[in-house]
């Protein structure tokens, strides 16, 4: 089956969080279909804002129009795995975003592109990349 999920319309703050409150825990499975994050004053994906989030990417298209978070705030975890399919970040990727923040990016598969990325953007941050397969682009 092929879905399609467009988050904002561009007026707005269009953030998505998977995994928002301190304590919470949250996942996104996607694979087939678009998810696409549009453009606003804040159009951003973040995995793990305060609390644990992952997001696994095994087929379709995810399009971010501004930043990926993985781990925003000092309590939070946040994962994305990509096995398939294709993401395009139209800004920056951040990885472990402040102290005590943990963002791991594991990709072996489909194709990732960014404008940037930035891992452990803090002191205390702990951010990882693993690429073992697909295509990365930044």
């Amino acid at each position: 089956n092929n879905a399609t999920i467009n988050v904002g319309d561009g007026s707005g703050d269009t953030d998505f969080y998977v995994g928002r409150v301190a304590g919470s825990a949250g996942m996104v499975n996607q694979s087939n279909g678009t998810v696409t994050i549009t453009a606003g004053s804040a159009s951003h994906l973040r995995v793990g804002d305060s609390g644990y989030g992952t997001y696994n990417l095994s087929g379709g298209v995810l399009s971010i129009a501004d930043h990926l978070f993985l781990a925003d705030q000092g309590t939070s975890t946040g994962r994305v795995y990509v096995t398939g399919g294709t993401m395009a970040i139209h800004d920056t990727l951040f990885l472990g975003y402040n102290s005590g923040s943990i963002g791991l990016f594991q990709m072996t598969g489909g194709s990732c592109t960014a404008d940037a990325a930035q891992v452990s953007i803090v002191s205390g941050a702990n951010g990882l990349m693993a690429l073992s397969g697909g295509s990365m682009s930044v």
